[in-house]
């Protein structure tokens, strides 16, 4: 048996005659024990594949990637197997396929629908020796109308709990057509195009059964919004898809535009002013939208060892503030500290300050709470050992909501308690646009509905405990790390809305995340933080997000890139966007931002709506 201990795809070429391979993944603390378990059969595999596995040469988009200014996402739509699906290239693996000790069929009961809602109820028979569980999945093969459509699309999954041989369990699926719905940018509305719609239930990507069609008479107009995000400097795929199949024996649904909710968005939100901050000064103000920074440049600790960061404390009249720690695979602090009679000190190294070091004189460095400048210092020492969790692509491998909820609940939740931090800086649901990329182990999958459900159930548990909150980072686009904070991705609007927002979506709808973390890179020439459109009209108007804003770690002009042609992104124009909470916070962000305000760039109004939305989320995680 070969055991692959990755991330993620790798290229199967030279193994590829291997009988028997189990894709193990990083576990965590746990890995050894599934390892065992699974090859002395306690535990049956029931894993599925969240990104596709091909050859390296299949992958036909790969050299378009690791550009350093501008990333150009030419392969539009055409993401994981919805790539390989439209272009009939047959990977090694495809989406969703995942073996089992036992063996499973899949069977339908019936199939109905209450207007533009469709049920599916299934059953499932384990035919096999041995206990264990499937996944069913249901995927929709849209109408070829107007082209430039992938050939199907996931829109439901479901898995079955423990099933015993010769026993069975029955699903019920549902979902919802207009979720599948194309965005026309020239009209910037979402369309159904007439025709059929092709239900296709299996237990991957590539096997499946047609179980029904819906059939529209109409063109269906399902929202209508506004542009956003710019536009792309190059025309869109348009692949030819032939879609062949039979529908003369299978079950028809027809659906009307009487069966449709038409969505129409009134683009006017304003931040509200929270009452008891409105007496602050400008520069009160401005630290309350900054996280926490020292006037003395050279003692910049925060009370919590290990933390990402912390918000305000400089104020007399706000006696409470938020913690922040680092994730996804678990709650990132230090793992030991010391404590002298000059205070705390760390004894594992802060990746945020060696990140810096390159732009540090030798002298500021050297000022820094680093392991090597406390190598002589002597104090008592403390332990925080943290859970390590599977990777955010292992725990989509799952395919389960329901087990994801749980470790947030369990894992995740109870140790925030312990340790008496308020919010989480995950999940991370990036969509896996290449394989390349190297942080695609933090983020869960290739397809947005994967992404979306599973980051939601992960804010459910968390914030089922009273008083913490998770982040959902980073919208948007962020899917290279070369030039992480001054590349550019381009993209069309119809892209961004259909693949990269759309898990965002689910998630603040489903999981009310506590916060939102933007992202560093530039969306058609604009830093997605700057990006009002995104962060205001999409997150607040379209999908009426009220939860926290905030930027990611070190606004980047205090990082000056002098390779790249793009500009650095702004404190001051952050918050313009909507931006609440700048991030880490530096008194350079500080003196940014005051001189915006003097020179009008940024209103008293603006900082208002800011610093309330920080307030209150204090507030809110301090009841």
């Amino acid at each position: 048996m070969l055991v692959l201990n990755v991330v993620g795809p790798v290229d199967l070429t030279p193994v590829k005659n291997v009988k028997n391979i189990l894709l193990l993944s990083l576990l965590g603390v746990v890995t050894g024990d599934v390892l065992a378990d699974v090859f002395l059969g306690k535990a049956n595999p029931s894993g599925k594949l969240s990104t596709t596995w091909a050859a390296i040469k299949d992958y036909k988009y790969i050299d378009q990637f690791g550009a350093f200014n501008d990333s150009r996402y030419i392969e539009g739509l055409y993401v994981g197997y919805r790539f390989f699906d439209s272009f009939d290239v047959k990977p090694f693996y495809p989406f969703g396929f995942g073996l089992s000790y036992t063996d499973f069929s899949i069977t339908k009961k019936s199939l109905s629908n209450k207007k533009s809602e469709i049920t599916i109820e299934i059953e499932v028979k384990n035919t096999g020796k041995y206990a264990g569980k499937e996944v069913v999945q249901v995927y929709v093969s849209p109408s070829q109308e107007n082209k430039d459509k992938p050939y199907q699309s996931l829109v439901a999954f479901k898995k079955t709990p423990l099933i015993k041989p010769n026993e069975t369990s029955i699903l019920v699926l549902t979902f919802k057509l207009e979720d599948i719905a194309r965005y026309d940018e020239e009209k910037y509305q979402y369309i159904l195009d007439k025709g059929n719609y092709i239900i296709r239930v299996g237990n991957s990507s590539n096997k499946t059964e047609n179980y029904g069609y819906i059939y529209l008479n109409e063109n269906i107009i399902t929202q209508k919004l506004k542009n956003v995000g710019g536009k792309a400097d190059f025309p869109p795929l348009n692949p030819i898809i032939n879609i062949k199949d039979d529908l003369t024996s299978l079950q028809k649904i027809e659906l009307t535009k009487d069966d449709f909710k038409l969505i129409e968005i009134t683009y006017n939100y304003k931040g509200k002013i929270n009452e008891k901050i409105k007496n602050l000064t400008d520069e009160e103000l401005i630290r309350l939208s900054l996280g926490h920074f020292n006037d003395n440049p050279d003692n910049n600790l925060y009370k919590y060892i290990g933390t990402a960061g912390e918000t305000c404390q400089s104020l007399k009249q706000i006696d409470k503030f938020l913690i922040l720690v680092d994730g996804p695979a678990g709650i990132r602090i230090a793992k030991k500290y010391g404590i002298d009679e000059k205070g705390k000190y760390r004894l594992t190294e802060d990746n945020f300050v060696r990140q810096m070091k390159d732009f540090m004189s030798p002298e500021e460095y050297a000022k820094q709470d680093t392991v090597e400048n406390n190598k002589d210092r002597k104090g008592k020492i403390y332990y925080s050992y943290c859970t390590a969790i599977p990777i955010g692509t292992a725990l989509a491998q799952t395919f389960n909501e329901e087990f994801i909820e749980k470790i947030g609940k369990k894992v995740i939740g109870e140790e925030m308690d312990i340790f008496n931090v308020q919010v989480w800086l995950a999940p991370a649901l990036n969509i896996h646009r290449n394989i390349l990329c190297g942080r695609n182990f933090e983020y869960y999958s290739e397809d947005p509905l994967i992404s979306g459900k599973m980051a939601a159930a992960m804010c459910r548990g968390v914030q089922s405990h009273k008083n913490r909150g998770v982040t959902i980072k980073h919208f948007a686009c962020n899917n290279q790390e070369l030039n992480r904070k001054n590349n550019n991705s381009i993209l069309s609007e119809r892209v961004m809305r259909e693949i990269y927002f759309k898990g965002f979506k689910i998630a603040i709808e489903e999981g009310k995340p506590i916060a939102l973390m933007t992202s560093y890179n530039l969306i058609n020439g604009v830093h997605s933080s700057q990006r009002r459109d995104l962060v205001t009209d999409v997150l607040r108007s379209e999908w009426g997000y009220d939860g926290l804003v905030m930027s990611d770690w070190y606004v980047s002009e205090n990082v000056p890139n002098k390779v790249s042609i793009h500009p650095a992104q702004t404190a001051s124009y952050n918050i313009k966007a909507g931006n609440d909470l700048q991030m880490l916070g530096r008194k350079k962000d500080y003196e940014v931002l005051l001189k915006a305000v003097k020179d009008g760039l940024v209103t008293r109004d603006e900082l208002l709506q800011t610093a309330s939305k920080v307030y209150e989320t204090i507030e809110l995680l301090h009841q």
